[in-house]
């Protein structure tokens, strides 16, 4: 990925992420995706970012899928230390749980707030719907998160994070309240 500043309150940015996906009795998937962004900056505290752009799936049922994507946001800085956010978003993606694309669409409100030099407090809430497209099943997907992360130098961190989602879905069987949380140690190179 990269950014350009056109100006100080312009930047635009370009990616290309690949992801492939493998499961140990099943087939593989391999997304290519190609994006641009623009970041525009309407006063000194907010700002709006758009990302556009094309996700190429090898899927695991052999079918490759070109689909677009586009998230929307805009952020406003509170303070120096604290940041709120609403977004959009669209896009397909690899599952995590089965061998199956996921067609989502999502919608965010989050925060973030710097409590110490190293410590911060991350939060939000999200609903989103999407469609399984090999297995056409719909969910919808209400929750929320929080997390503490501690930065214990300039490339790694450690965070703690609770998230709390509730699913329902046309397949009632697919339907729950989840649980989770997560710790994990970062490193940015």
């Amino acid at each position: 990925s990269g950014s350009y500043l056109i100006t100080t309150k312009t930047i635009l940015s370009a990616m290309y992420v690949l992801n492939t996906q493998f499961f140990s009795q099943g087939d593989t998937a391999i997304t290519n995706s190609f994006k641009g962004g623009l970041r525009q900056y309407l006063t000194d505290q907010l700002h709006v970012d758009g990302i556009a752009g094309v996700e190429i799936i090898n899927s695991y049922d052999d079918q490759t899928y070109t689909q677009p994507t586009f998230m929307a946001a805009i952020t406003n800085d509170i303070n120096e230390k604290t940041s709120f956010s609403l977004s959009f978003l669209k896009q397909y993606y690899m599952t995590d749980y089965s061998q199956d694309l996921f067609n989502k669409l999502q919608i965010s409100a989050n925060f973030v707030s710097q409590l110490l030099k190293r410590l911060r407090i991350e939060g939000g809430v999200f609903y989103g719907q999407g469609k399984y497209v090999i297995v056409d099943i719909t969910d919808n997907l209400f929750g929320a998160q929080i997390a503490l992360v501690y930065e214990i130098s300039d490339i790694l961190n450690f965070s703690i994070q609770y998230i709390n989602s509730i699913t329902t879905s046309d397949y009632r069987l697919r339907e729950y309240n989840k649980n989770v949380i997560i710790a994990s140690l970062n490193a940015r190179f």
